[in-house]
């Protein structure tokens, strides 16, 4: 508890630049964007909702937590995705099912043809970005050579979202085991938050997260908005042809990261993804739920969307 009470200073001073910086966006960007509250897809997805057929047993779903998150070393316990993966029980998968594997920070190996992930802490979230990606790859790669008829959902949470869309990008030999990318919150455009250097370097004194180098990372491509945005437009449209489905996932009240870098738009500001922007309750489970960017996880609609992949 003492180590809690520590860093509250430093989080009401986090609340306060995010409140800041959130006001002077919607200043900026309001007004312009399409408000999309429904789901977004494509012309060849299956809405059927039927039971799974088996042959959906060789299909596993990665969970890819966020910046700040931690693993205990078991499969399970520290895992999150609770509720999408409570859904899932009512489509033939249990609860701890072992088509459910999670991502680790620090990598992992496979026994018995079984994934166990390493043990990390909220520091190892936020080591470079490309190190990240690179243990997703060989958690794929890994389990890949035990399991060779293995196909994978990606679903990333804000940081875990970019580094599942990332890989797809930087690994795309490997696009034929990917049937779909869920990102939920993520910052695939980086940050929109210009923090001084100064402050970052008082953030990371103090061992907070904020002041890591994936944050630097993101922050630092701000200076190139349009062109990273133009860039993902073409990746997207080559993950597509890949036959790679592509959803994003965003709230409109969230904090951390803004909707309108969590998802992709073209010229006339439409989604060229699949997936959607939704509302949640800001005040629904404080303090957590101010923020307006977990609430992601209990959004229907990103079941249903993993769902409709699942039965494809």
């Amino acid at each position: 508890m003492g180590y809690f009470y520590k860093k509250i200073p430093i989080l009401i001073f986090l609340v306060v630049i995010l409140l800041v910086f959130n006001i002077m966006r919607q200043v900026t960007l309001n007004g312009n964007f399409t408000n999309v509250g429904q789901l977004v897809k494509s012309g060849n997805a299956n809405y059927k909702y039927t039971k799974l057929n088996p042959t959906n047993f060789s299909t596993y779903i990665i969970f890819i937590n966020g910046l700040g998150s931690s693993c205990n070393g078991t499969n399970f316990q520290d895992m999150c995705f609770g509720y999408i993966r409570k859904r899932l029980t009512m489509r033939d998968f249990d609860y701890y099912d072992k088509r459910f594997l999670m991502y680790s920070y620090a990598g992992g190996e496979v026994n018995d043809g079984k994934w166990f992930p390493n043990k990390y802490d909220p520091k190892n979230t936020g080591q470079p970005i490309e190190i990240s990606i690179k243990q997703l790859n060989d958690l794929i790669e890994q389990f890949s050579v035990i399991n060779p008829n293995a196909r994978f959902i990606l679903v990333g949470y804000s940081l875990g979202g970019r580094i599942a869309f990332e890989y797809i990008s930087k690994y795309a030999e490997n696009n034929w085991r990917i049937k779909g990318v869920v990102t939920l919150n993520t910052p695939l455009v980086g940050s929109v938050y210009n923090i001084p250097d100064n402050v970052l370097d008082i953030l990371h004194d103090n061992d907070s997260i904020w002041g890591s180098i994936a944050v630097r990372q993101l922050i630092s491509e701000n200076k190139f908005k349009e062109e990273t945005h133009e860039l993902k437009r073409q990746l997207v449209q080559r993950f597509r042809k890949n036959g790679v489905h592509i959803a994003t996932f965003a709230t409109r009240q969230d904090l951390i990261v803004p909707y309108r870098t969590a998802c992709l738009r073209d010229s006339k500001n439409k989604l060229i993804t699949e997936g959607g922007i939704v509302s949640v309750n800001r005040f629904g489970k404080l303090p957590y739920s101010l923020f307006g960017h977990r609430q992601i996880f209990e959004v229907d609609l990103v079941i249903d969307y993993i769902i409709s992949i699942l039965e494809m």
